[in-house]
């Protein structure tokens, strides 16, 4: 199979190679309506949630490291949701106002009382 790849300058203007499956996912991202990558966040959110609550009860088994690697994937997964929505310009002008770690910081409050609700 023959891979073409696309060549483009990252943030720091290193070259950046995309194959044909990146490049399909990045023009795929911008085609969505806001609301579907509203959804797709969502969801991304909802698990790095999961994530989070499955890193605190391991903590409190003294599974650190069990712990570490939940809260990396909680972190990972919000990172993600974060950017598909910034791929998308119908979804910065309609849900992000420019302002992206808004969205992630309002998760982070919901998850911080999320978690003490579930100490009760």
């Amino acid at each position: 199979m023959h891979m073409q790849i696309t060549q483009i300058s990252a943030p720091d203007t290193t070259p950046l190679q995309m194959d044909e499956h990146e490049t399909a996912l990045i023009h795929y991202l911008r085609s969505l309506s806001w609301e579907i990558v509203l959804e797709a966040g969502d969801g991304m959110l909802e698990q790095s949630r999961e994530s989070e609550l499955i890193a605190f009860r391991e903590c409190k088994r003294g599974n650190t490291a069990s712990s570490r690697g939940f809260e990396e994937r909680a972190q990972q997964v919000r990172k993600l949701a974060e950017l598909v929505g910034a791929a998308n310009a119908d979804y910065r002008a309609n849900i992000a106002d420019g302002n992206l770690n808004e969205v992630t910081e309002n998760e982070k409050i919901t998850t911080a009382v999320s978690l003490a609700g579930s100490q009760k």
